[in-house]
């Protein structure tokens, strides 16, 4: 089936073989029904009933899922959407290295809370590796560069605990319509920050809304990386 056929057409084609079925057994009903009891049934009406039944089944299940069904699902249904407006890695001091996304969340379906967040990250050389979110915020911090100087220096991320994008969306689910800005954190060991901030390292964090529908956002280093800012953003420090 072609993905960009109109939604009416493709509806049409997926229906068309179980509103064959129907008046098929209807047909077949009908002639023992007028068999059994001696009812005149000639071709005509036989034609009359096949075009009635499946003009009027389209027409039925088009009201219905057009008008009634789709517009119930949509609104009783989540649709959370996110994207990684900025990132960075970070390190503390006992060597675990974080992995900081910045996101940008938003709801067009019914409310939901959004948990179970999970990174995969594609390592340029090869390896894929995968984390679940910290359950709480970390403290680490960032190298960051001078503009001026280029001579980088470490700096403690101010990065606001209420903004926490695990605990805030499970404790608030997101309502429909709304959106919101947060970070989530994921720490790694046996890695250093060089491995992490390769040139063509593909991030992907994810997360699970209500009903188990999963929602994925991606980024790609594409340049090299300055400082500790990946995806060529320098950090969100959310106010």
């Amino acid at each position: 089936m072609d993905n960009n056929s109109h939604p009416i057409i493709s509806y049409l084609l997926q229906g068309c073989l179980w509103e064959f079925l129907a008046a098929l057994t209807l047909t077949i009903m009908a002639r023992l029904f007028t068999s059994v009891l001696k009812i005149p049934w000639k071709g005509k009406h036989e034609i009359r009933f096949w075009a009635t039944g499946i003009i009027g089944l389209t027409t039925v299940f088009l009201i219905l899922n057009y008008g009634i069904i789709k517009p119930i699902a949509g609104a009783s249904t989540p649709n959370l959407q996110a994207q990684i407006i900025g990132g960075a890695v970070g390190k503390s001091t006992d060597g675990t290295i974080s992995i900081i996304y910045f996101l940008k969340m938003v709801n067009s379906g019914s409310q939901s809370v959004a948990w179970k967040w999970h990174t995969k990250i594609d390592m340029e050389s090869g390896p894929l590796i995968e984390g679940d979110a910290n359950e709480g915020p970390s403290q680490f911090y960032f190298a960051i560069t001078d503009s001026k100087t280029n001579i980088p220096s470490l700096s403690t991320p101010t990065l606001p605990n209420d903004a926490y994008l695990p605990n805030m969306l499970l404790e608030s689910p997101l309502s429909t319509g709304s959106g919101k800005e947060g970070w989530v954190c994921f720490n790694f060991r046996d890695y250093t920050a060089e491995d992490f901030e390769r040139v063509g390292n593909k991030f992907t964090v994810s997360f699970q809304d209500c009903d188990g529908k999963i929602t994925e956002a991606s980024a790609i280093i594409r340049k090299k990386v300055i400082g500790d800012n990946i995806f060529s953003t320098p950090p969100v420090f959310i106010k």
